[in-house]
């Protein structure tokens, strides 16, 4: 990857943060390919996209921590790269996590979270608060192997741009604008607000389902914010929030 000077977009986050579609906006706004999951070429990454597009930039989709993200640079950049780090309220990364999980169908899966609903027929409630124990502490699992707050923790003060999924969804423009500021590249006001329309969750999952891509589709669920406050209970609630309440502090969550 050295040998090749294009520029390096990582776009980051913790898993179920939104990572997927800050990629893809990403990569749609400067016009670029996603070209996968950084430090995984061989990784056939559901963000893959715009191979067609012949641009100065690259961008790829990471889950690594800060510390070793900029790590990998040495044996997988060229010295280029830009980070976008992607941060959502881990109460809806809990409730977007069981539904991922659910889709998996894993038995090994299940047991490493303590999640058991296809043998056991445990409740949807006692899956979330499973969800909900993995986000606040961290468990077995690839990428999820560390706390939600010590994930987000290590890029708050790392000279990342920091992108908020609730504010993503409520201004994407706004966002978009940020971006290409902090990647020093101009658009105009219709080529962002085509890209904010070529990237919504409703024209991606139509898209998908037309081509009979269920998968992605499935992927892409619902694309909202503050899901948490209709399903949760003050226990599950609790369990996050003792957590991780000093970075939801900071990041405008409580």
């Amino acid at each position: 990857m050295k040998s090749d000077r294009r520029q390096i977009v990582v776009i980051s986050g913790y898993p179920k943060s939104g990572n997927t579609w800050l990629t893809r906006l990403t990569a749609q706004l400067i016009d670029c390919p996603v070209k996968g999951f950084w430090t995984q070429p061989e990784n056939n990454d559901i963000s893959i996209e715009g191979k067609e597009r012949k641009s100065e930039y690259r961008c790829f989709k990471a889950h690594h921590t800060f510390p070793i993200l900029t790590k990998s640079f040495t044996d997988y950049g060229n010295g280029t790269e830009k980070v976008i780090y992607i941060v959502r309220d881990p109460r809806d990364v809990a409730i977007s996590a069981l539904f991922f999980f659910k889709r998996l169908r894993g038995k090994r899966t299940f047991r490493l979270l303590g999640l058991n609903w296809l043998h056991n027929k445990l409740t949807l409630q006692a899956n979330l608060t499973g969800c909900c124990k993995l986000v606040a502490n961290g468990g077995e699992l690839p990428w999820m192997n560390v706390s939600w707050a010590d994930h987000v923790e290590s890029y708050l003060d790392s000279g990342a741009l920091i992108i908020k999924y609730e504010n993503l969804i409520d201004n994407p423009f706004l966002e978009c604008q940020r971006i290409l500021n902090f990647l020093s590249i101009h658009r105009s006001v219709r080529d962002i607000e085509r890209a904010i329309y070529l990237q919504s969750f409703e024209k991606k999952k139509k898209e998908y389902i037309k081509r009979k891509n269920y998968r992605k589709a499935y992927f892409l669920r619902t694309g909202k914010s503050e899901q948490w406050r209709d399903v949760f209970s003050k226990k599950q609630n609790k369990i996050i929030v003792s957590a991780c309440g000093d970075v939801m502090q900071r990041c405008g969550y409580l």
